[in-house]
């Protein structure tokens, strides 16, 4: 089972990478791009999934935060989101 990371795991991410007050950053208007970012490991057509492996899931982190740019400094976010992904599914 693959644990995917949630809009409530990003906050506290940049918050401790750049010391904004996360519940500030929830409001505004990138967060919908963050969502985007973190839901696109999931996406799947016909039932078929888009990034089966697992290294595939967690590449397209930072790669969909390059492109969206959900917020400033989004290549070291989206490293540590890759980070994080692959830590949380390791230990399952």
């Amino acid at each position: 089972m693959v644990n995917y990371l949630g809009l409530g795991d990003y906050l506290p991410i940049v918050e401790l990478i750049l010391g904004i007050n996360g519940e500030w950053l929830g409001k505004g208007v990138g967060i919908a791009l963050a969502a985007s970012v973190l839901a696109t490991p999931q996406a799947s057509f016909g039932g078929i999934q888009s990034y089966p492996e697992l290294k595939r899931k967690a590449a397209v982190l930072p790669e969909h935060s390059i492109k969206n740019h959900p917020s400033l400094d989004s290549n070291k976010r989206g490293l540590h989101r890759e980070w994080m992904f692959i830590t949380i599914n390791s230990r399952t």
